[in-house]
């Protein structure tokens, strides 16, 4: 049953149930966006070392006016920028926004970027794949967690039937010889690049608006930290600033203006930096990773795949596991296969290829009719010739080894 949105989302490094995405995708749907969750309850607390935020107020005023003051200077949603000359001196510019509307909302929305991917593939696995692929991958895990063998194989036979059923074990089948053409492998791979793109608005966001433009801003305040040279942080963080208190002297409404020093914003820039290198990595990481999916998804390295998972060694003609991968696993259970292996190891996902292997020897007799319909006569070919393509595909034994 599909369950609401965002509700593993809520629970930072909890690990997810769903095991319909890989490490890849894990690195943002759970691992950045548990991170950013941990910067917006930060920013949104007020959490920091030392005093994060500190007034210089007029001494001749009371204890109760001072606090009144510093209170009122805290919650301010606008501060007054000071406008440096070369002489060192100070203006005062029009109000800007700064640290306090703004930062809990990025982070917060950081967070929900990271996670929209995950919540659209559980989605489209449910209502819109031919198998259900959370299913099959929970099933494959209580079959990698099962202790007896005679449960494991009772599994592993449950779900074999489950998916040949499912995808119609024969030559006449619903699997499609361009994987491409599946609904299913399209969404995967739809899903992948959805990440990529993601990551790279987020990326091009951060540097929009944290760096003021510069691509290469945290690559910059990293080797200004490194090589400890001064530099002027970003507008959005400012270090000193300036607040107008509306203040009643001798009966004369007034504005006095005091200096304030924002310490939490070094800390708050080092999370936007640390977001910035995490953002490049989670980018180089998804891109690389929906490249290998779609070469492995368009070119014969998914045959080579199936062949090197079941472990042959040349001992079954490489036809048989062509006509396997193609008409019989299609996009879907190939795709369930990655799945498997990726979460839980090659010999789980080699148990159960090996029960769909068996499977298609129910189907050798429609690969001899598919091979025998009527044709205009030919003269006779030699026995030596290219073997036919509908061979009957050789049955495992249990007992054979991979």
């Amino acid at each position: 049953m599909f369950t609401l949105p965002f509700t593993d989302f809520l629970i930072p490094f909890k690990r997810p149930q769903s095991y319909i995405e890989d490490g890849i995708d894990r690195l943002s749907s759970w691992i950045a966006s548990s991170l950013m969750l941990i910067f917006c309850t930060i920013a949104t607390v007020g959490l920091g070392f030392g005093n994060h935020f500190e007034c210089m107020l007029p001494g001749n005023y009371n204890e109760d006016w001072q606090k009144f003051m510093f209170a009122y200077c805290y919650v301010q949603p606008q501060f007054f920028a000071a406008n440096y000359d070369d002489d060192g001196d100070g203006g005062i510019l029009l109000p800007q926004i700064y640290y306090f509307p703004w930062l809990p909302y990025f982070f917060f929305g950081h967070a929900i970027g990271f996670y929209l991917p995950k919540n659209f593939w559980k989605f489209v696995a449910e209502f819109v794949c031919r198998l259900d692929l959370e299913s099959i991958v929970k099933e494959a895990k209580l079959i990698n967690d099962a202790k007896k063998d005679d449960d494991k194989k009772k599994r592993i036979a449950e779900l074999a039937t489950y998916m040949t059923t499912t995808l119609k074990f024969s030559s006449n089948g619903d699997a499609s010889h361009y994987f491409l053409l599946s609904s299913t492998a399209l969404l995967f791979l739809f899903k992948k690049f959805l990440y990529v793109f993601i990551a790279c608005a987020q990326f091009y966001a951060i540097c929009f608006y944290i760096g003021q433009g510069n691509l290469y801003w945290g690559f910059e305040v990293l080797s200004h930290s490194i090589q400890k040279v001064n530099y002027l942080p970003s507008k959005l963080f400012p270090l000193f600033t300036k607040c107008r208190v509306p203040l009643a002297e001798d009966g004369i409404y007034v504005k006095k203006t005091v200096s304030c020093i924002l310490g939490m914003n070094v800390i708050y820039e080092k999370f936007y930096v640390f977001t910035y290198f995490m953002l490049l990595g989670i980018v180089a990481a998804s891109f690389l990773s929906a490249v290998y999916y779609t070469i492995l998804f368009i070119t014969p390295l998914r045959t080579k795949f199936i062949d090197n998972l079941l472990i042959f060694k040349d001992t079954v003609p490489i036809e048989h596991v062509v006509i396997f991968t193609h008409d019989y696993l299609g996009a879907d259970g190939f795709l369930s296969i990655l799945l498997i292996k990726q979460n839980f190891g090659d010999e789980v996902a080699q148990s159960i290829l090996k029960e769909l292997w068996n499977h298609t020897t129910s189907f050798s007799l429609s690969f001899k009719k598919k091979s025998s319909s009527p044709k205009r006569k030919k003269a006779p070919v030699p026995t030596t010739s290219i073997p036919n393509r509908y061979a009957p595909i050789p049955m495992l034994s249990n007992n054979d080894e991979y």
